[in-house]
């Protein structure tokens, strides 16, 4: 598969602030107990009795081969892979949509999906996900024409916070809180095929982190993870 836009997570630089979460709760007026469509997953484990902590935010990881899109009895679900049903074009390219009207609340994408993004909504009794905001992006490419909101080069309108997902924007180690390339949490081309993109490399691989999701080989997913690393007393890493 050709490249598509996804999400890099970087377990070293996330502190637990869960500042994409409230970001993404708010950006949706999603009430306590309505579920997240972001989630900082915290993760203990006993390594020859020392003990660690990390964090992991996840999200839809927009898959390739989704899971989700083949549960939907009612084709609520769609992969958006070349960006026209968005209208915000390559900038989300391969984004999973979910349309409410069609969705009945059945959970069978929620059940089906092997990262948990799905997230049933029991005031609406319906199911909602991560769609990478692709309505601010859309709305940032309209007031800017041939800007790109992934760059911090780009000129003055990358100051707008909306130019990109309210998680990316909001967290502590990217988005407009620092720059666009500090890699806490982003949002850039991802080629679900590729196994690794230098450290980051696809759930299911070995390491904190990516170690502890399931196998990309069950939907083939666009998101690329850099698991938890720990210096040592002598300056080297484990």
């Amino acid at each position: 598969m050709a490249s598509q836009k996804g999400f890099k997570v970087n377990v070293n630089r996330c502190i637990s602030c869960r500042a994409c979460e409230m970001a993404c709760k708010v950006e949706y007026r999603l009430a306590a107990g309505e579920g997240r469509r972001r989630q900082v997953a915290e993760k203990t484990v006993d390594e020859s009795g020392k003990v660690r902590t990390y964090f992991v935010s996840l999200a839809c990881n927009h898959c390739a081969d989704p899971a989700c899109v083949k549960a939907c009895p009612q084709g609520a679900l769609t992969k958006d892979t070349d960006g026209t049903l968005t209208g915000a074009g390559t900038y989300v390219k391969g984004v999973v949509l979910h349309d409410s009207a069609k969705c009945v609340g059945c959970r069978r994408c929620e059940w089906a999906c092997p990262y948990g993004a799905p997230q049933y909504n029991p005031t609406t009794g319906k199911v909602h996900k991560c769609e990478m905001c692709w309505q601010r992006i859309a709305a940032w490419k309209t007031a800017h024409p041939g800007g790109d909101p992934y760059s911090p080069a780009a000129g003055a309108e990358t100051a707008d916070k909306r130019r990109l997902p309210a998680c990316v924007d909001t967290c502590l180690g990217s988005g407009s809180a620092g720059t666009v390339n500090l890699p806490a949490l982003q949002l850039t081309d991802i080629d679900p095929d590729v196994a690794s993109d230098g450290d980051y490399v696809r759930p299911g691989a070995s390491g904190r982190g990516s170690g502890d999701l399931a196998s990309y080989t069950l939907t083939n997913p666009a998101v690329k993870i850099k698991s938890r690393v720990y210096q040592k007393r002598d300056g080297t890493y484990e």
